[in-house]
């Protein structure tokens, strides 16, 4: 379980507070607050921006790889315990298949109830496509950011068409796409998880927008002259995107690494079923 799925709410606002104040901290202690006309990454220095980053995904990443292990070793031990025989030839067909449900949504198609709703929604407005578009911009501005990062320095200007700039921005208009569908619209009856309008539910989609928006509105800025106000954008955007990724194990956002896990292992665990039935079909 999640924190924002177990704890509630209240405690996601607490951790997030705390969060907050600690990177702000961090950052103002390397800022540069001589001139409103400094560019983003002479404000803040670039490097300093990338040491946080790199000791705060060193540390996730931990968290979340032990959390991987543990969930695979727990699978192994109750497959034991079942006296299930678990082949390792069958396991890279299961992990292709885990990619394949996790990038197609098959199983969120069939699990969805709106489709026996009075009045169907059209298909850009159901379950699988919204949560489809929000995974497909947040992993096009991942790439975007890592090849960024990787092909040119932090905070050297680029051409507004430039294609990791361009990638990012895509992403970005087609995640904040799917989020405004699960935070506005009206809900019908028998709803889904992930559209239930508790606090706990809504925080995760509400950090992320927050963090898209303000990453986008920075992308603008960029090619504006430099003022305390843009700062004060890029500023809260950097703090947010820490924020994002320190509460990756605690918000929904895990499940983007947990979930294809669990597919794999599921598919790991039926392989022989599916082999059976593939052979009997032949017959």
């Amino acid at each position: 379980a999640t924190l924002g799925s177990g704890i509630g709410g209240l405690a996601n606002l607490a951790v997030f507070g705390v969060l907050s104040a600690f990177f702000t901290l961090l950052l103002l202690s390397r800022a540069t607050p001589a001139s409103a006309h400094l560019p983003f990454f002479d404000f803040i220095p670039g490097e300093w921006v990338h040491l946080i980053g790199i000791f705060l995904f060193a540390f996730v990443g931990l968290v979340v790889v032990s959390g991987l292990v543990s969930m695979t070793l727990r699978f192994w031990s109750e497959r034991r315990r079942e006296g299930v025989a678990l082949r390792l030839g069958a396991l890279p067909g299961a992990v292709v298949a885990a990619a394949v449900e996790a990038l197609a949504h098959r199983r969120f198609r069939q699990c969805h109830t709106e489709e026996a709703a009075p009045a169907p929604q059209p298909w850009y407005l159901r379950a699988w496509a919204v949560h489809l578009s929000v995974m497909g911009g947040f992993l096009a501005m991942l790439l975007a950011t890592t090849l960024d990062y990787l092909l040119k320095p932090i905070g050297s200007p680029v051409p507004p068409w430039y294609p990791m700039r361009v990638l990012g921005a895509v992403g970005g208009l087609v995640c904040l796409y799917g989020l405004a569908i699960m935070l506005f619209r009206a809900e019908p009856d028998g709803e889904t998880h992930w559209r239930k309008r508790t606090l706990a539910a809504r925080f995760f989609p509400v950090l992320l927008a927050a963090t898209v928006l303000s990453g986008l509105v920075t992308e603008i800025l960029v090619y504006l002259p430099m003022s305390a106000a843009g700062h004060a954008v890029f500023f809260i955007h950097v703090v947010l995107a820490m924020d994002l990724v320190a509460m990756l194990p605690l918000t929904r956002l895990a499940h983007v690494l947990y979930r294809p896990l669990a597919l794999a292992l599921f598919a790991w665990r039926h392989a022989p079923e599916r082999q059976a039935a593939a052979a009997g079909a032949e017959t």
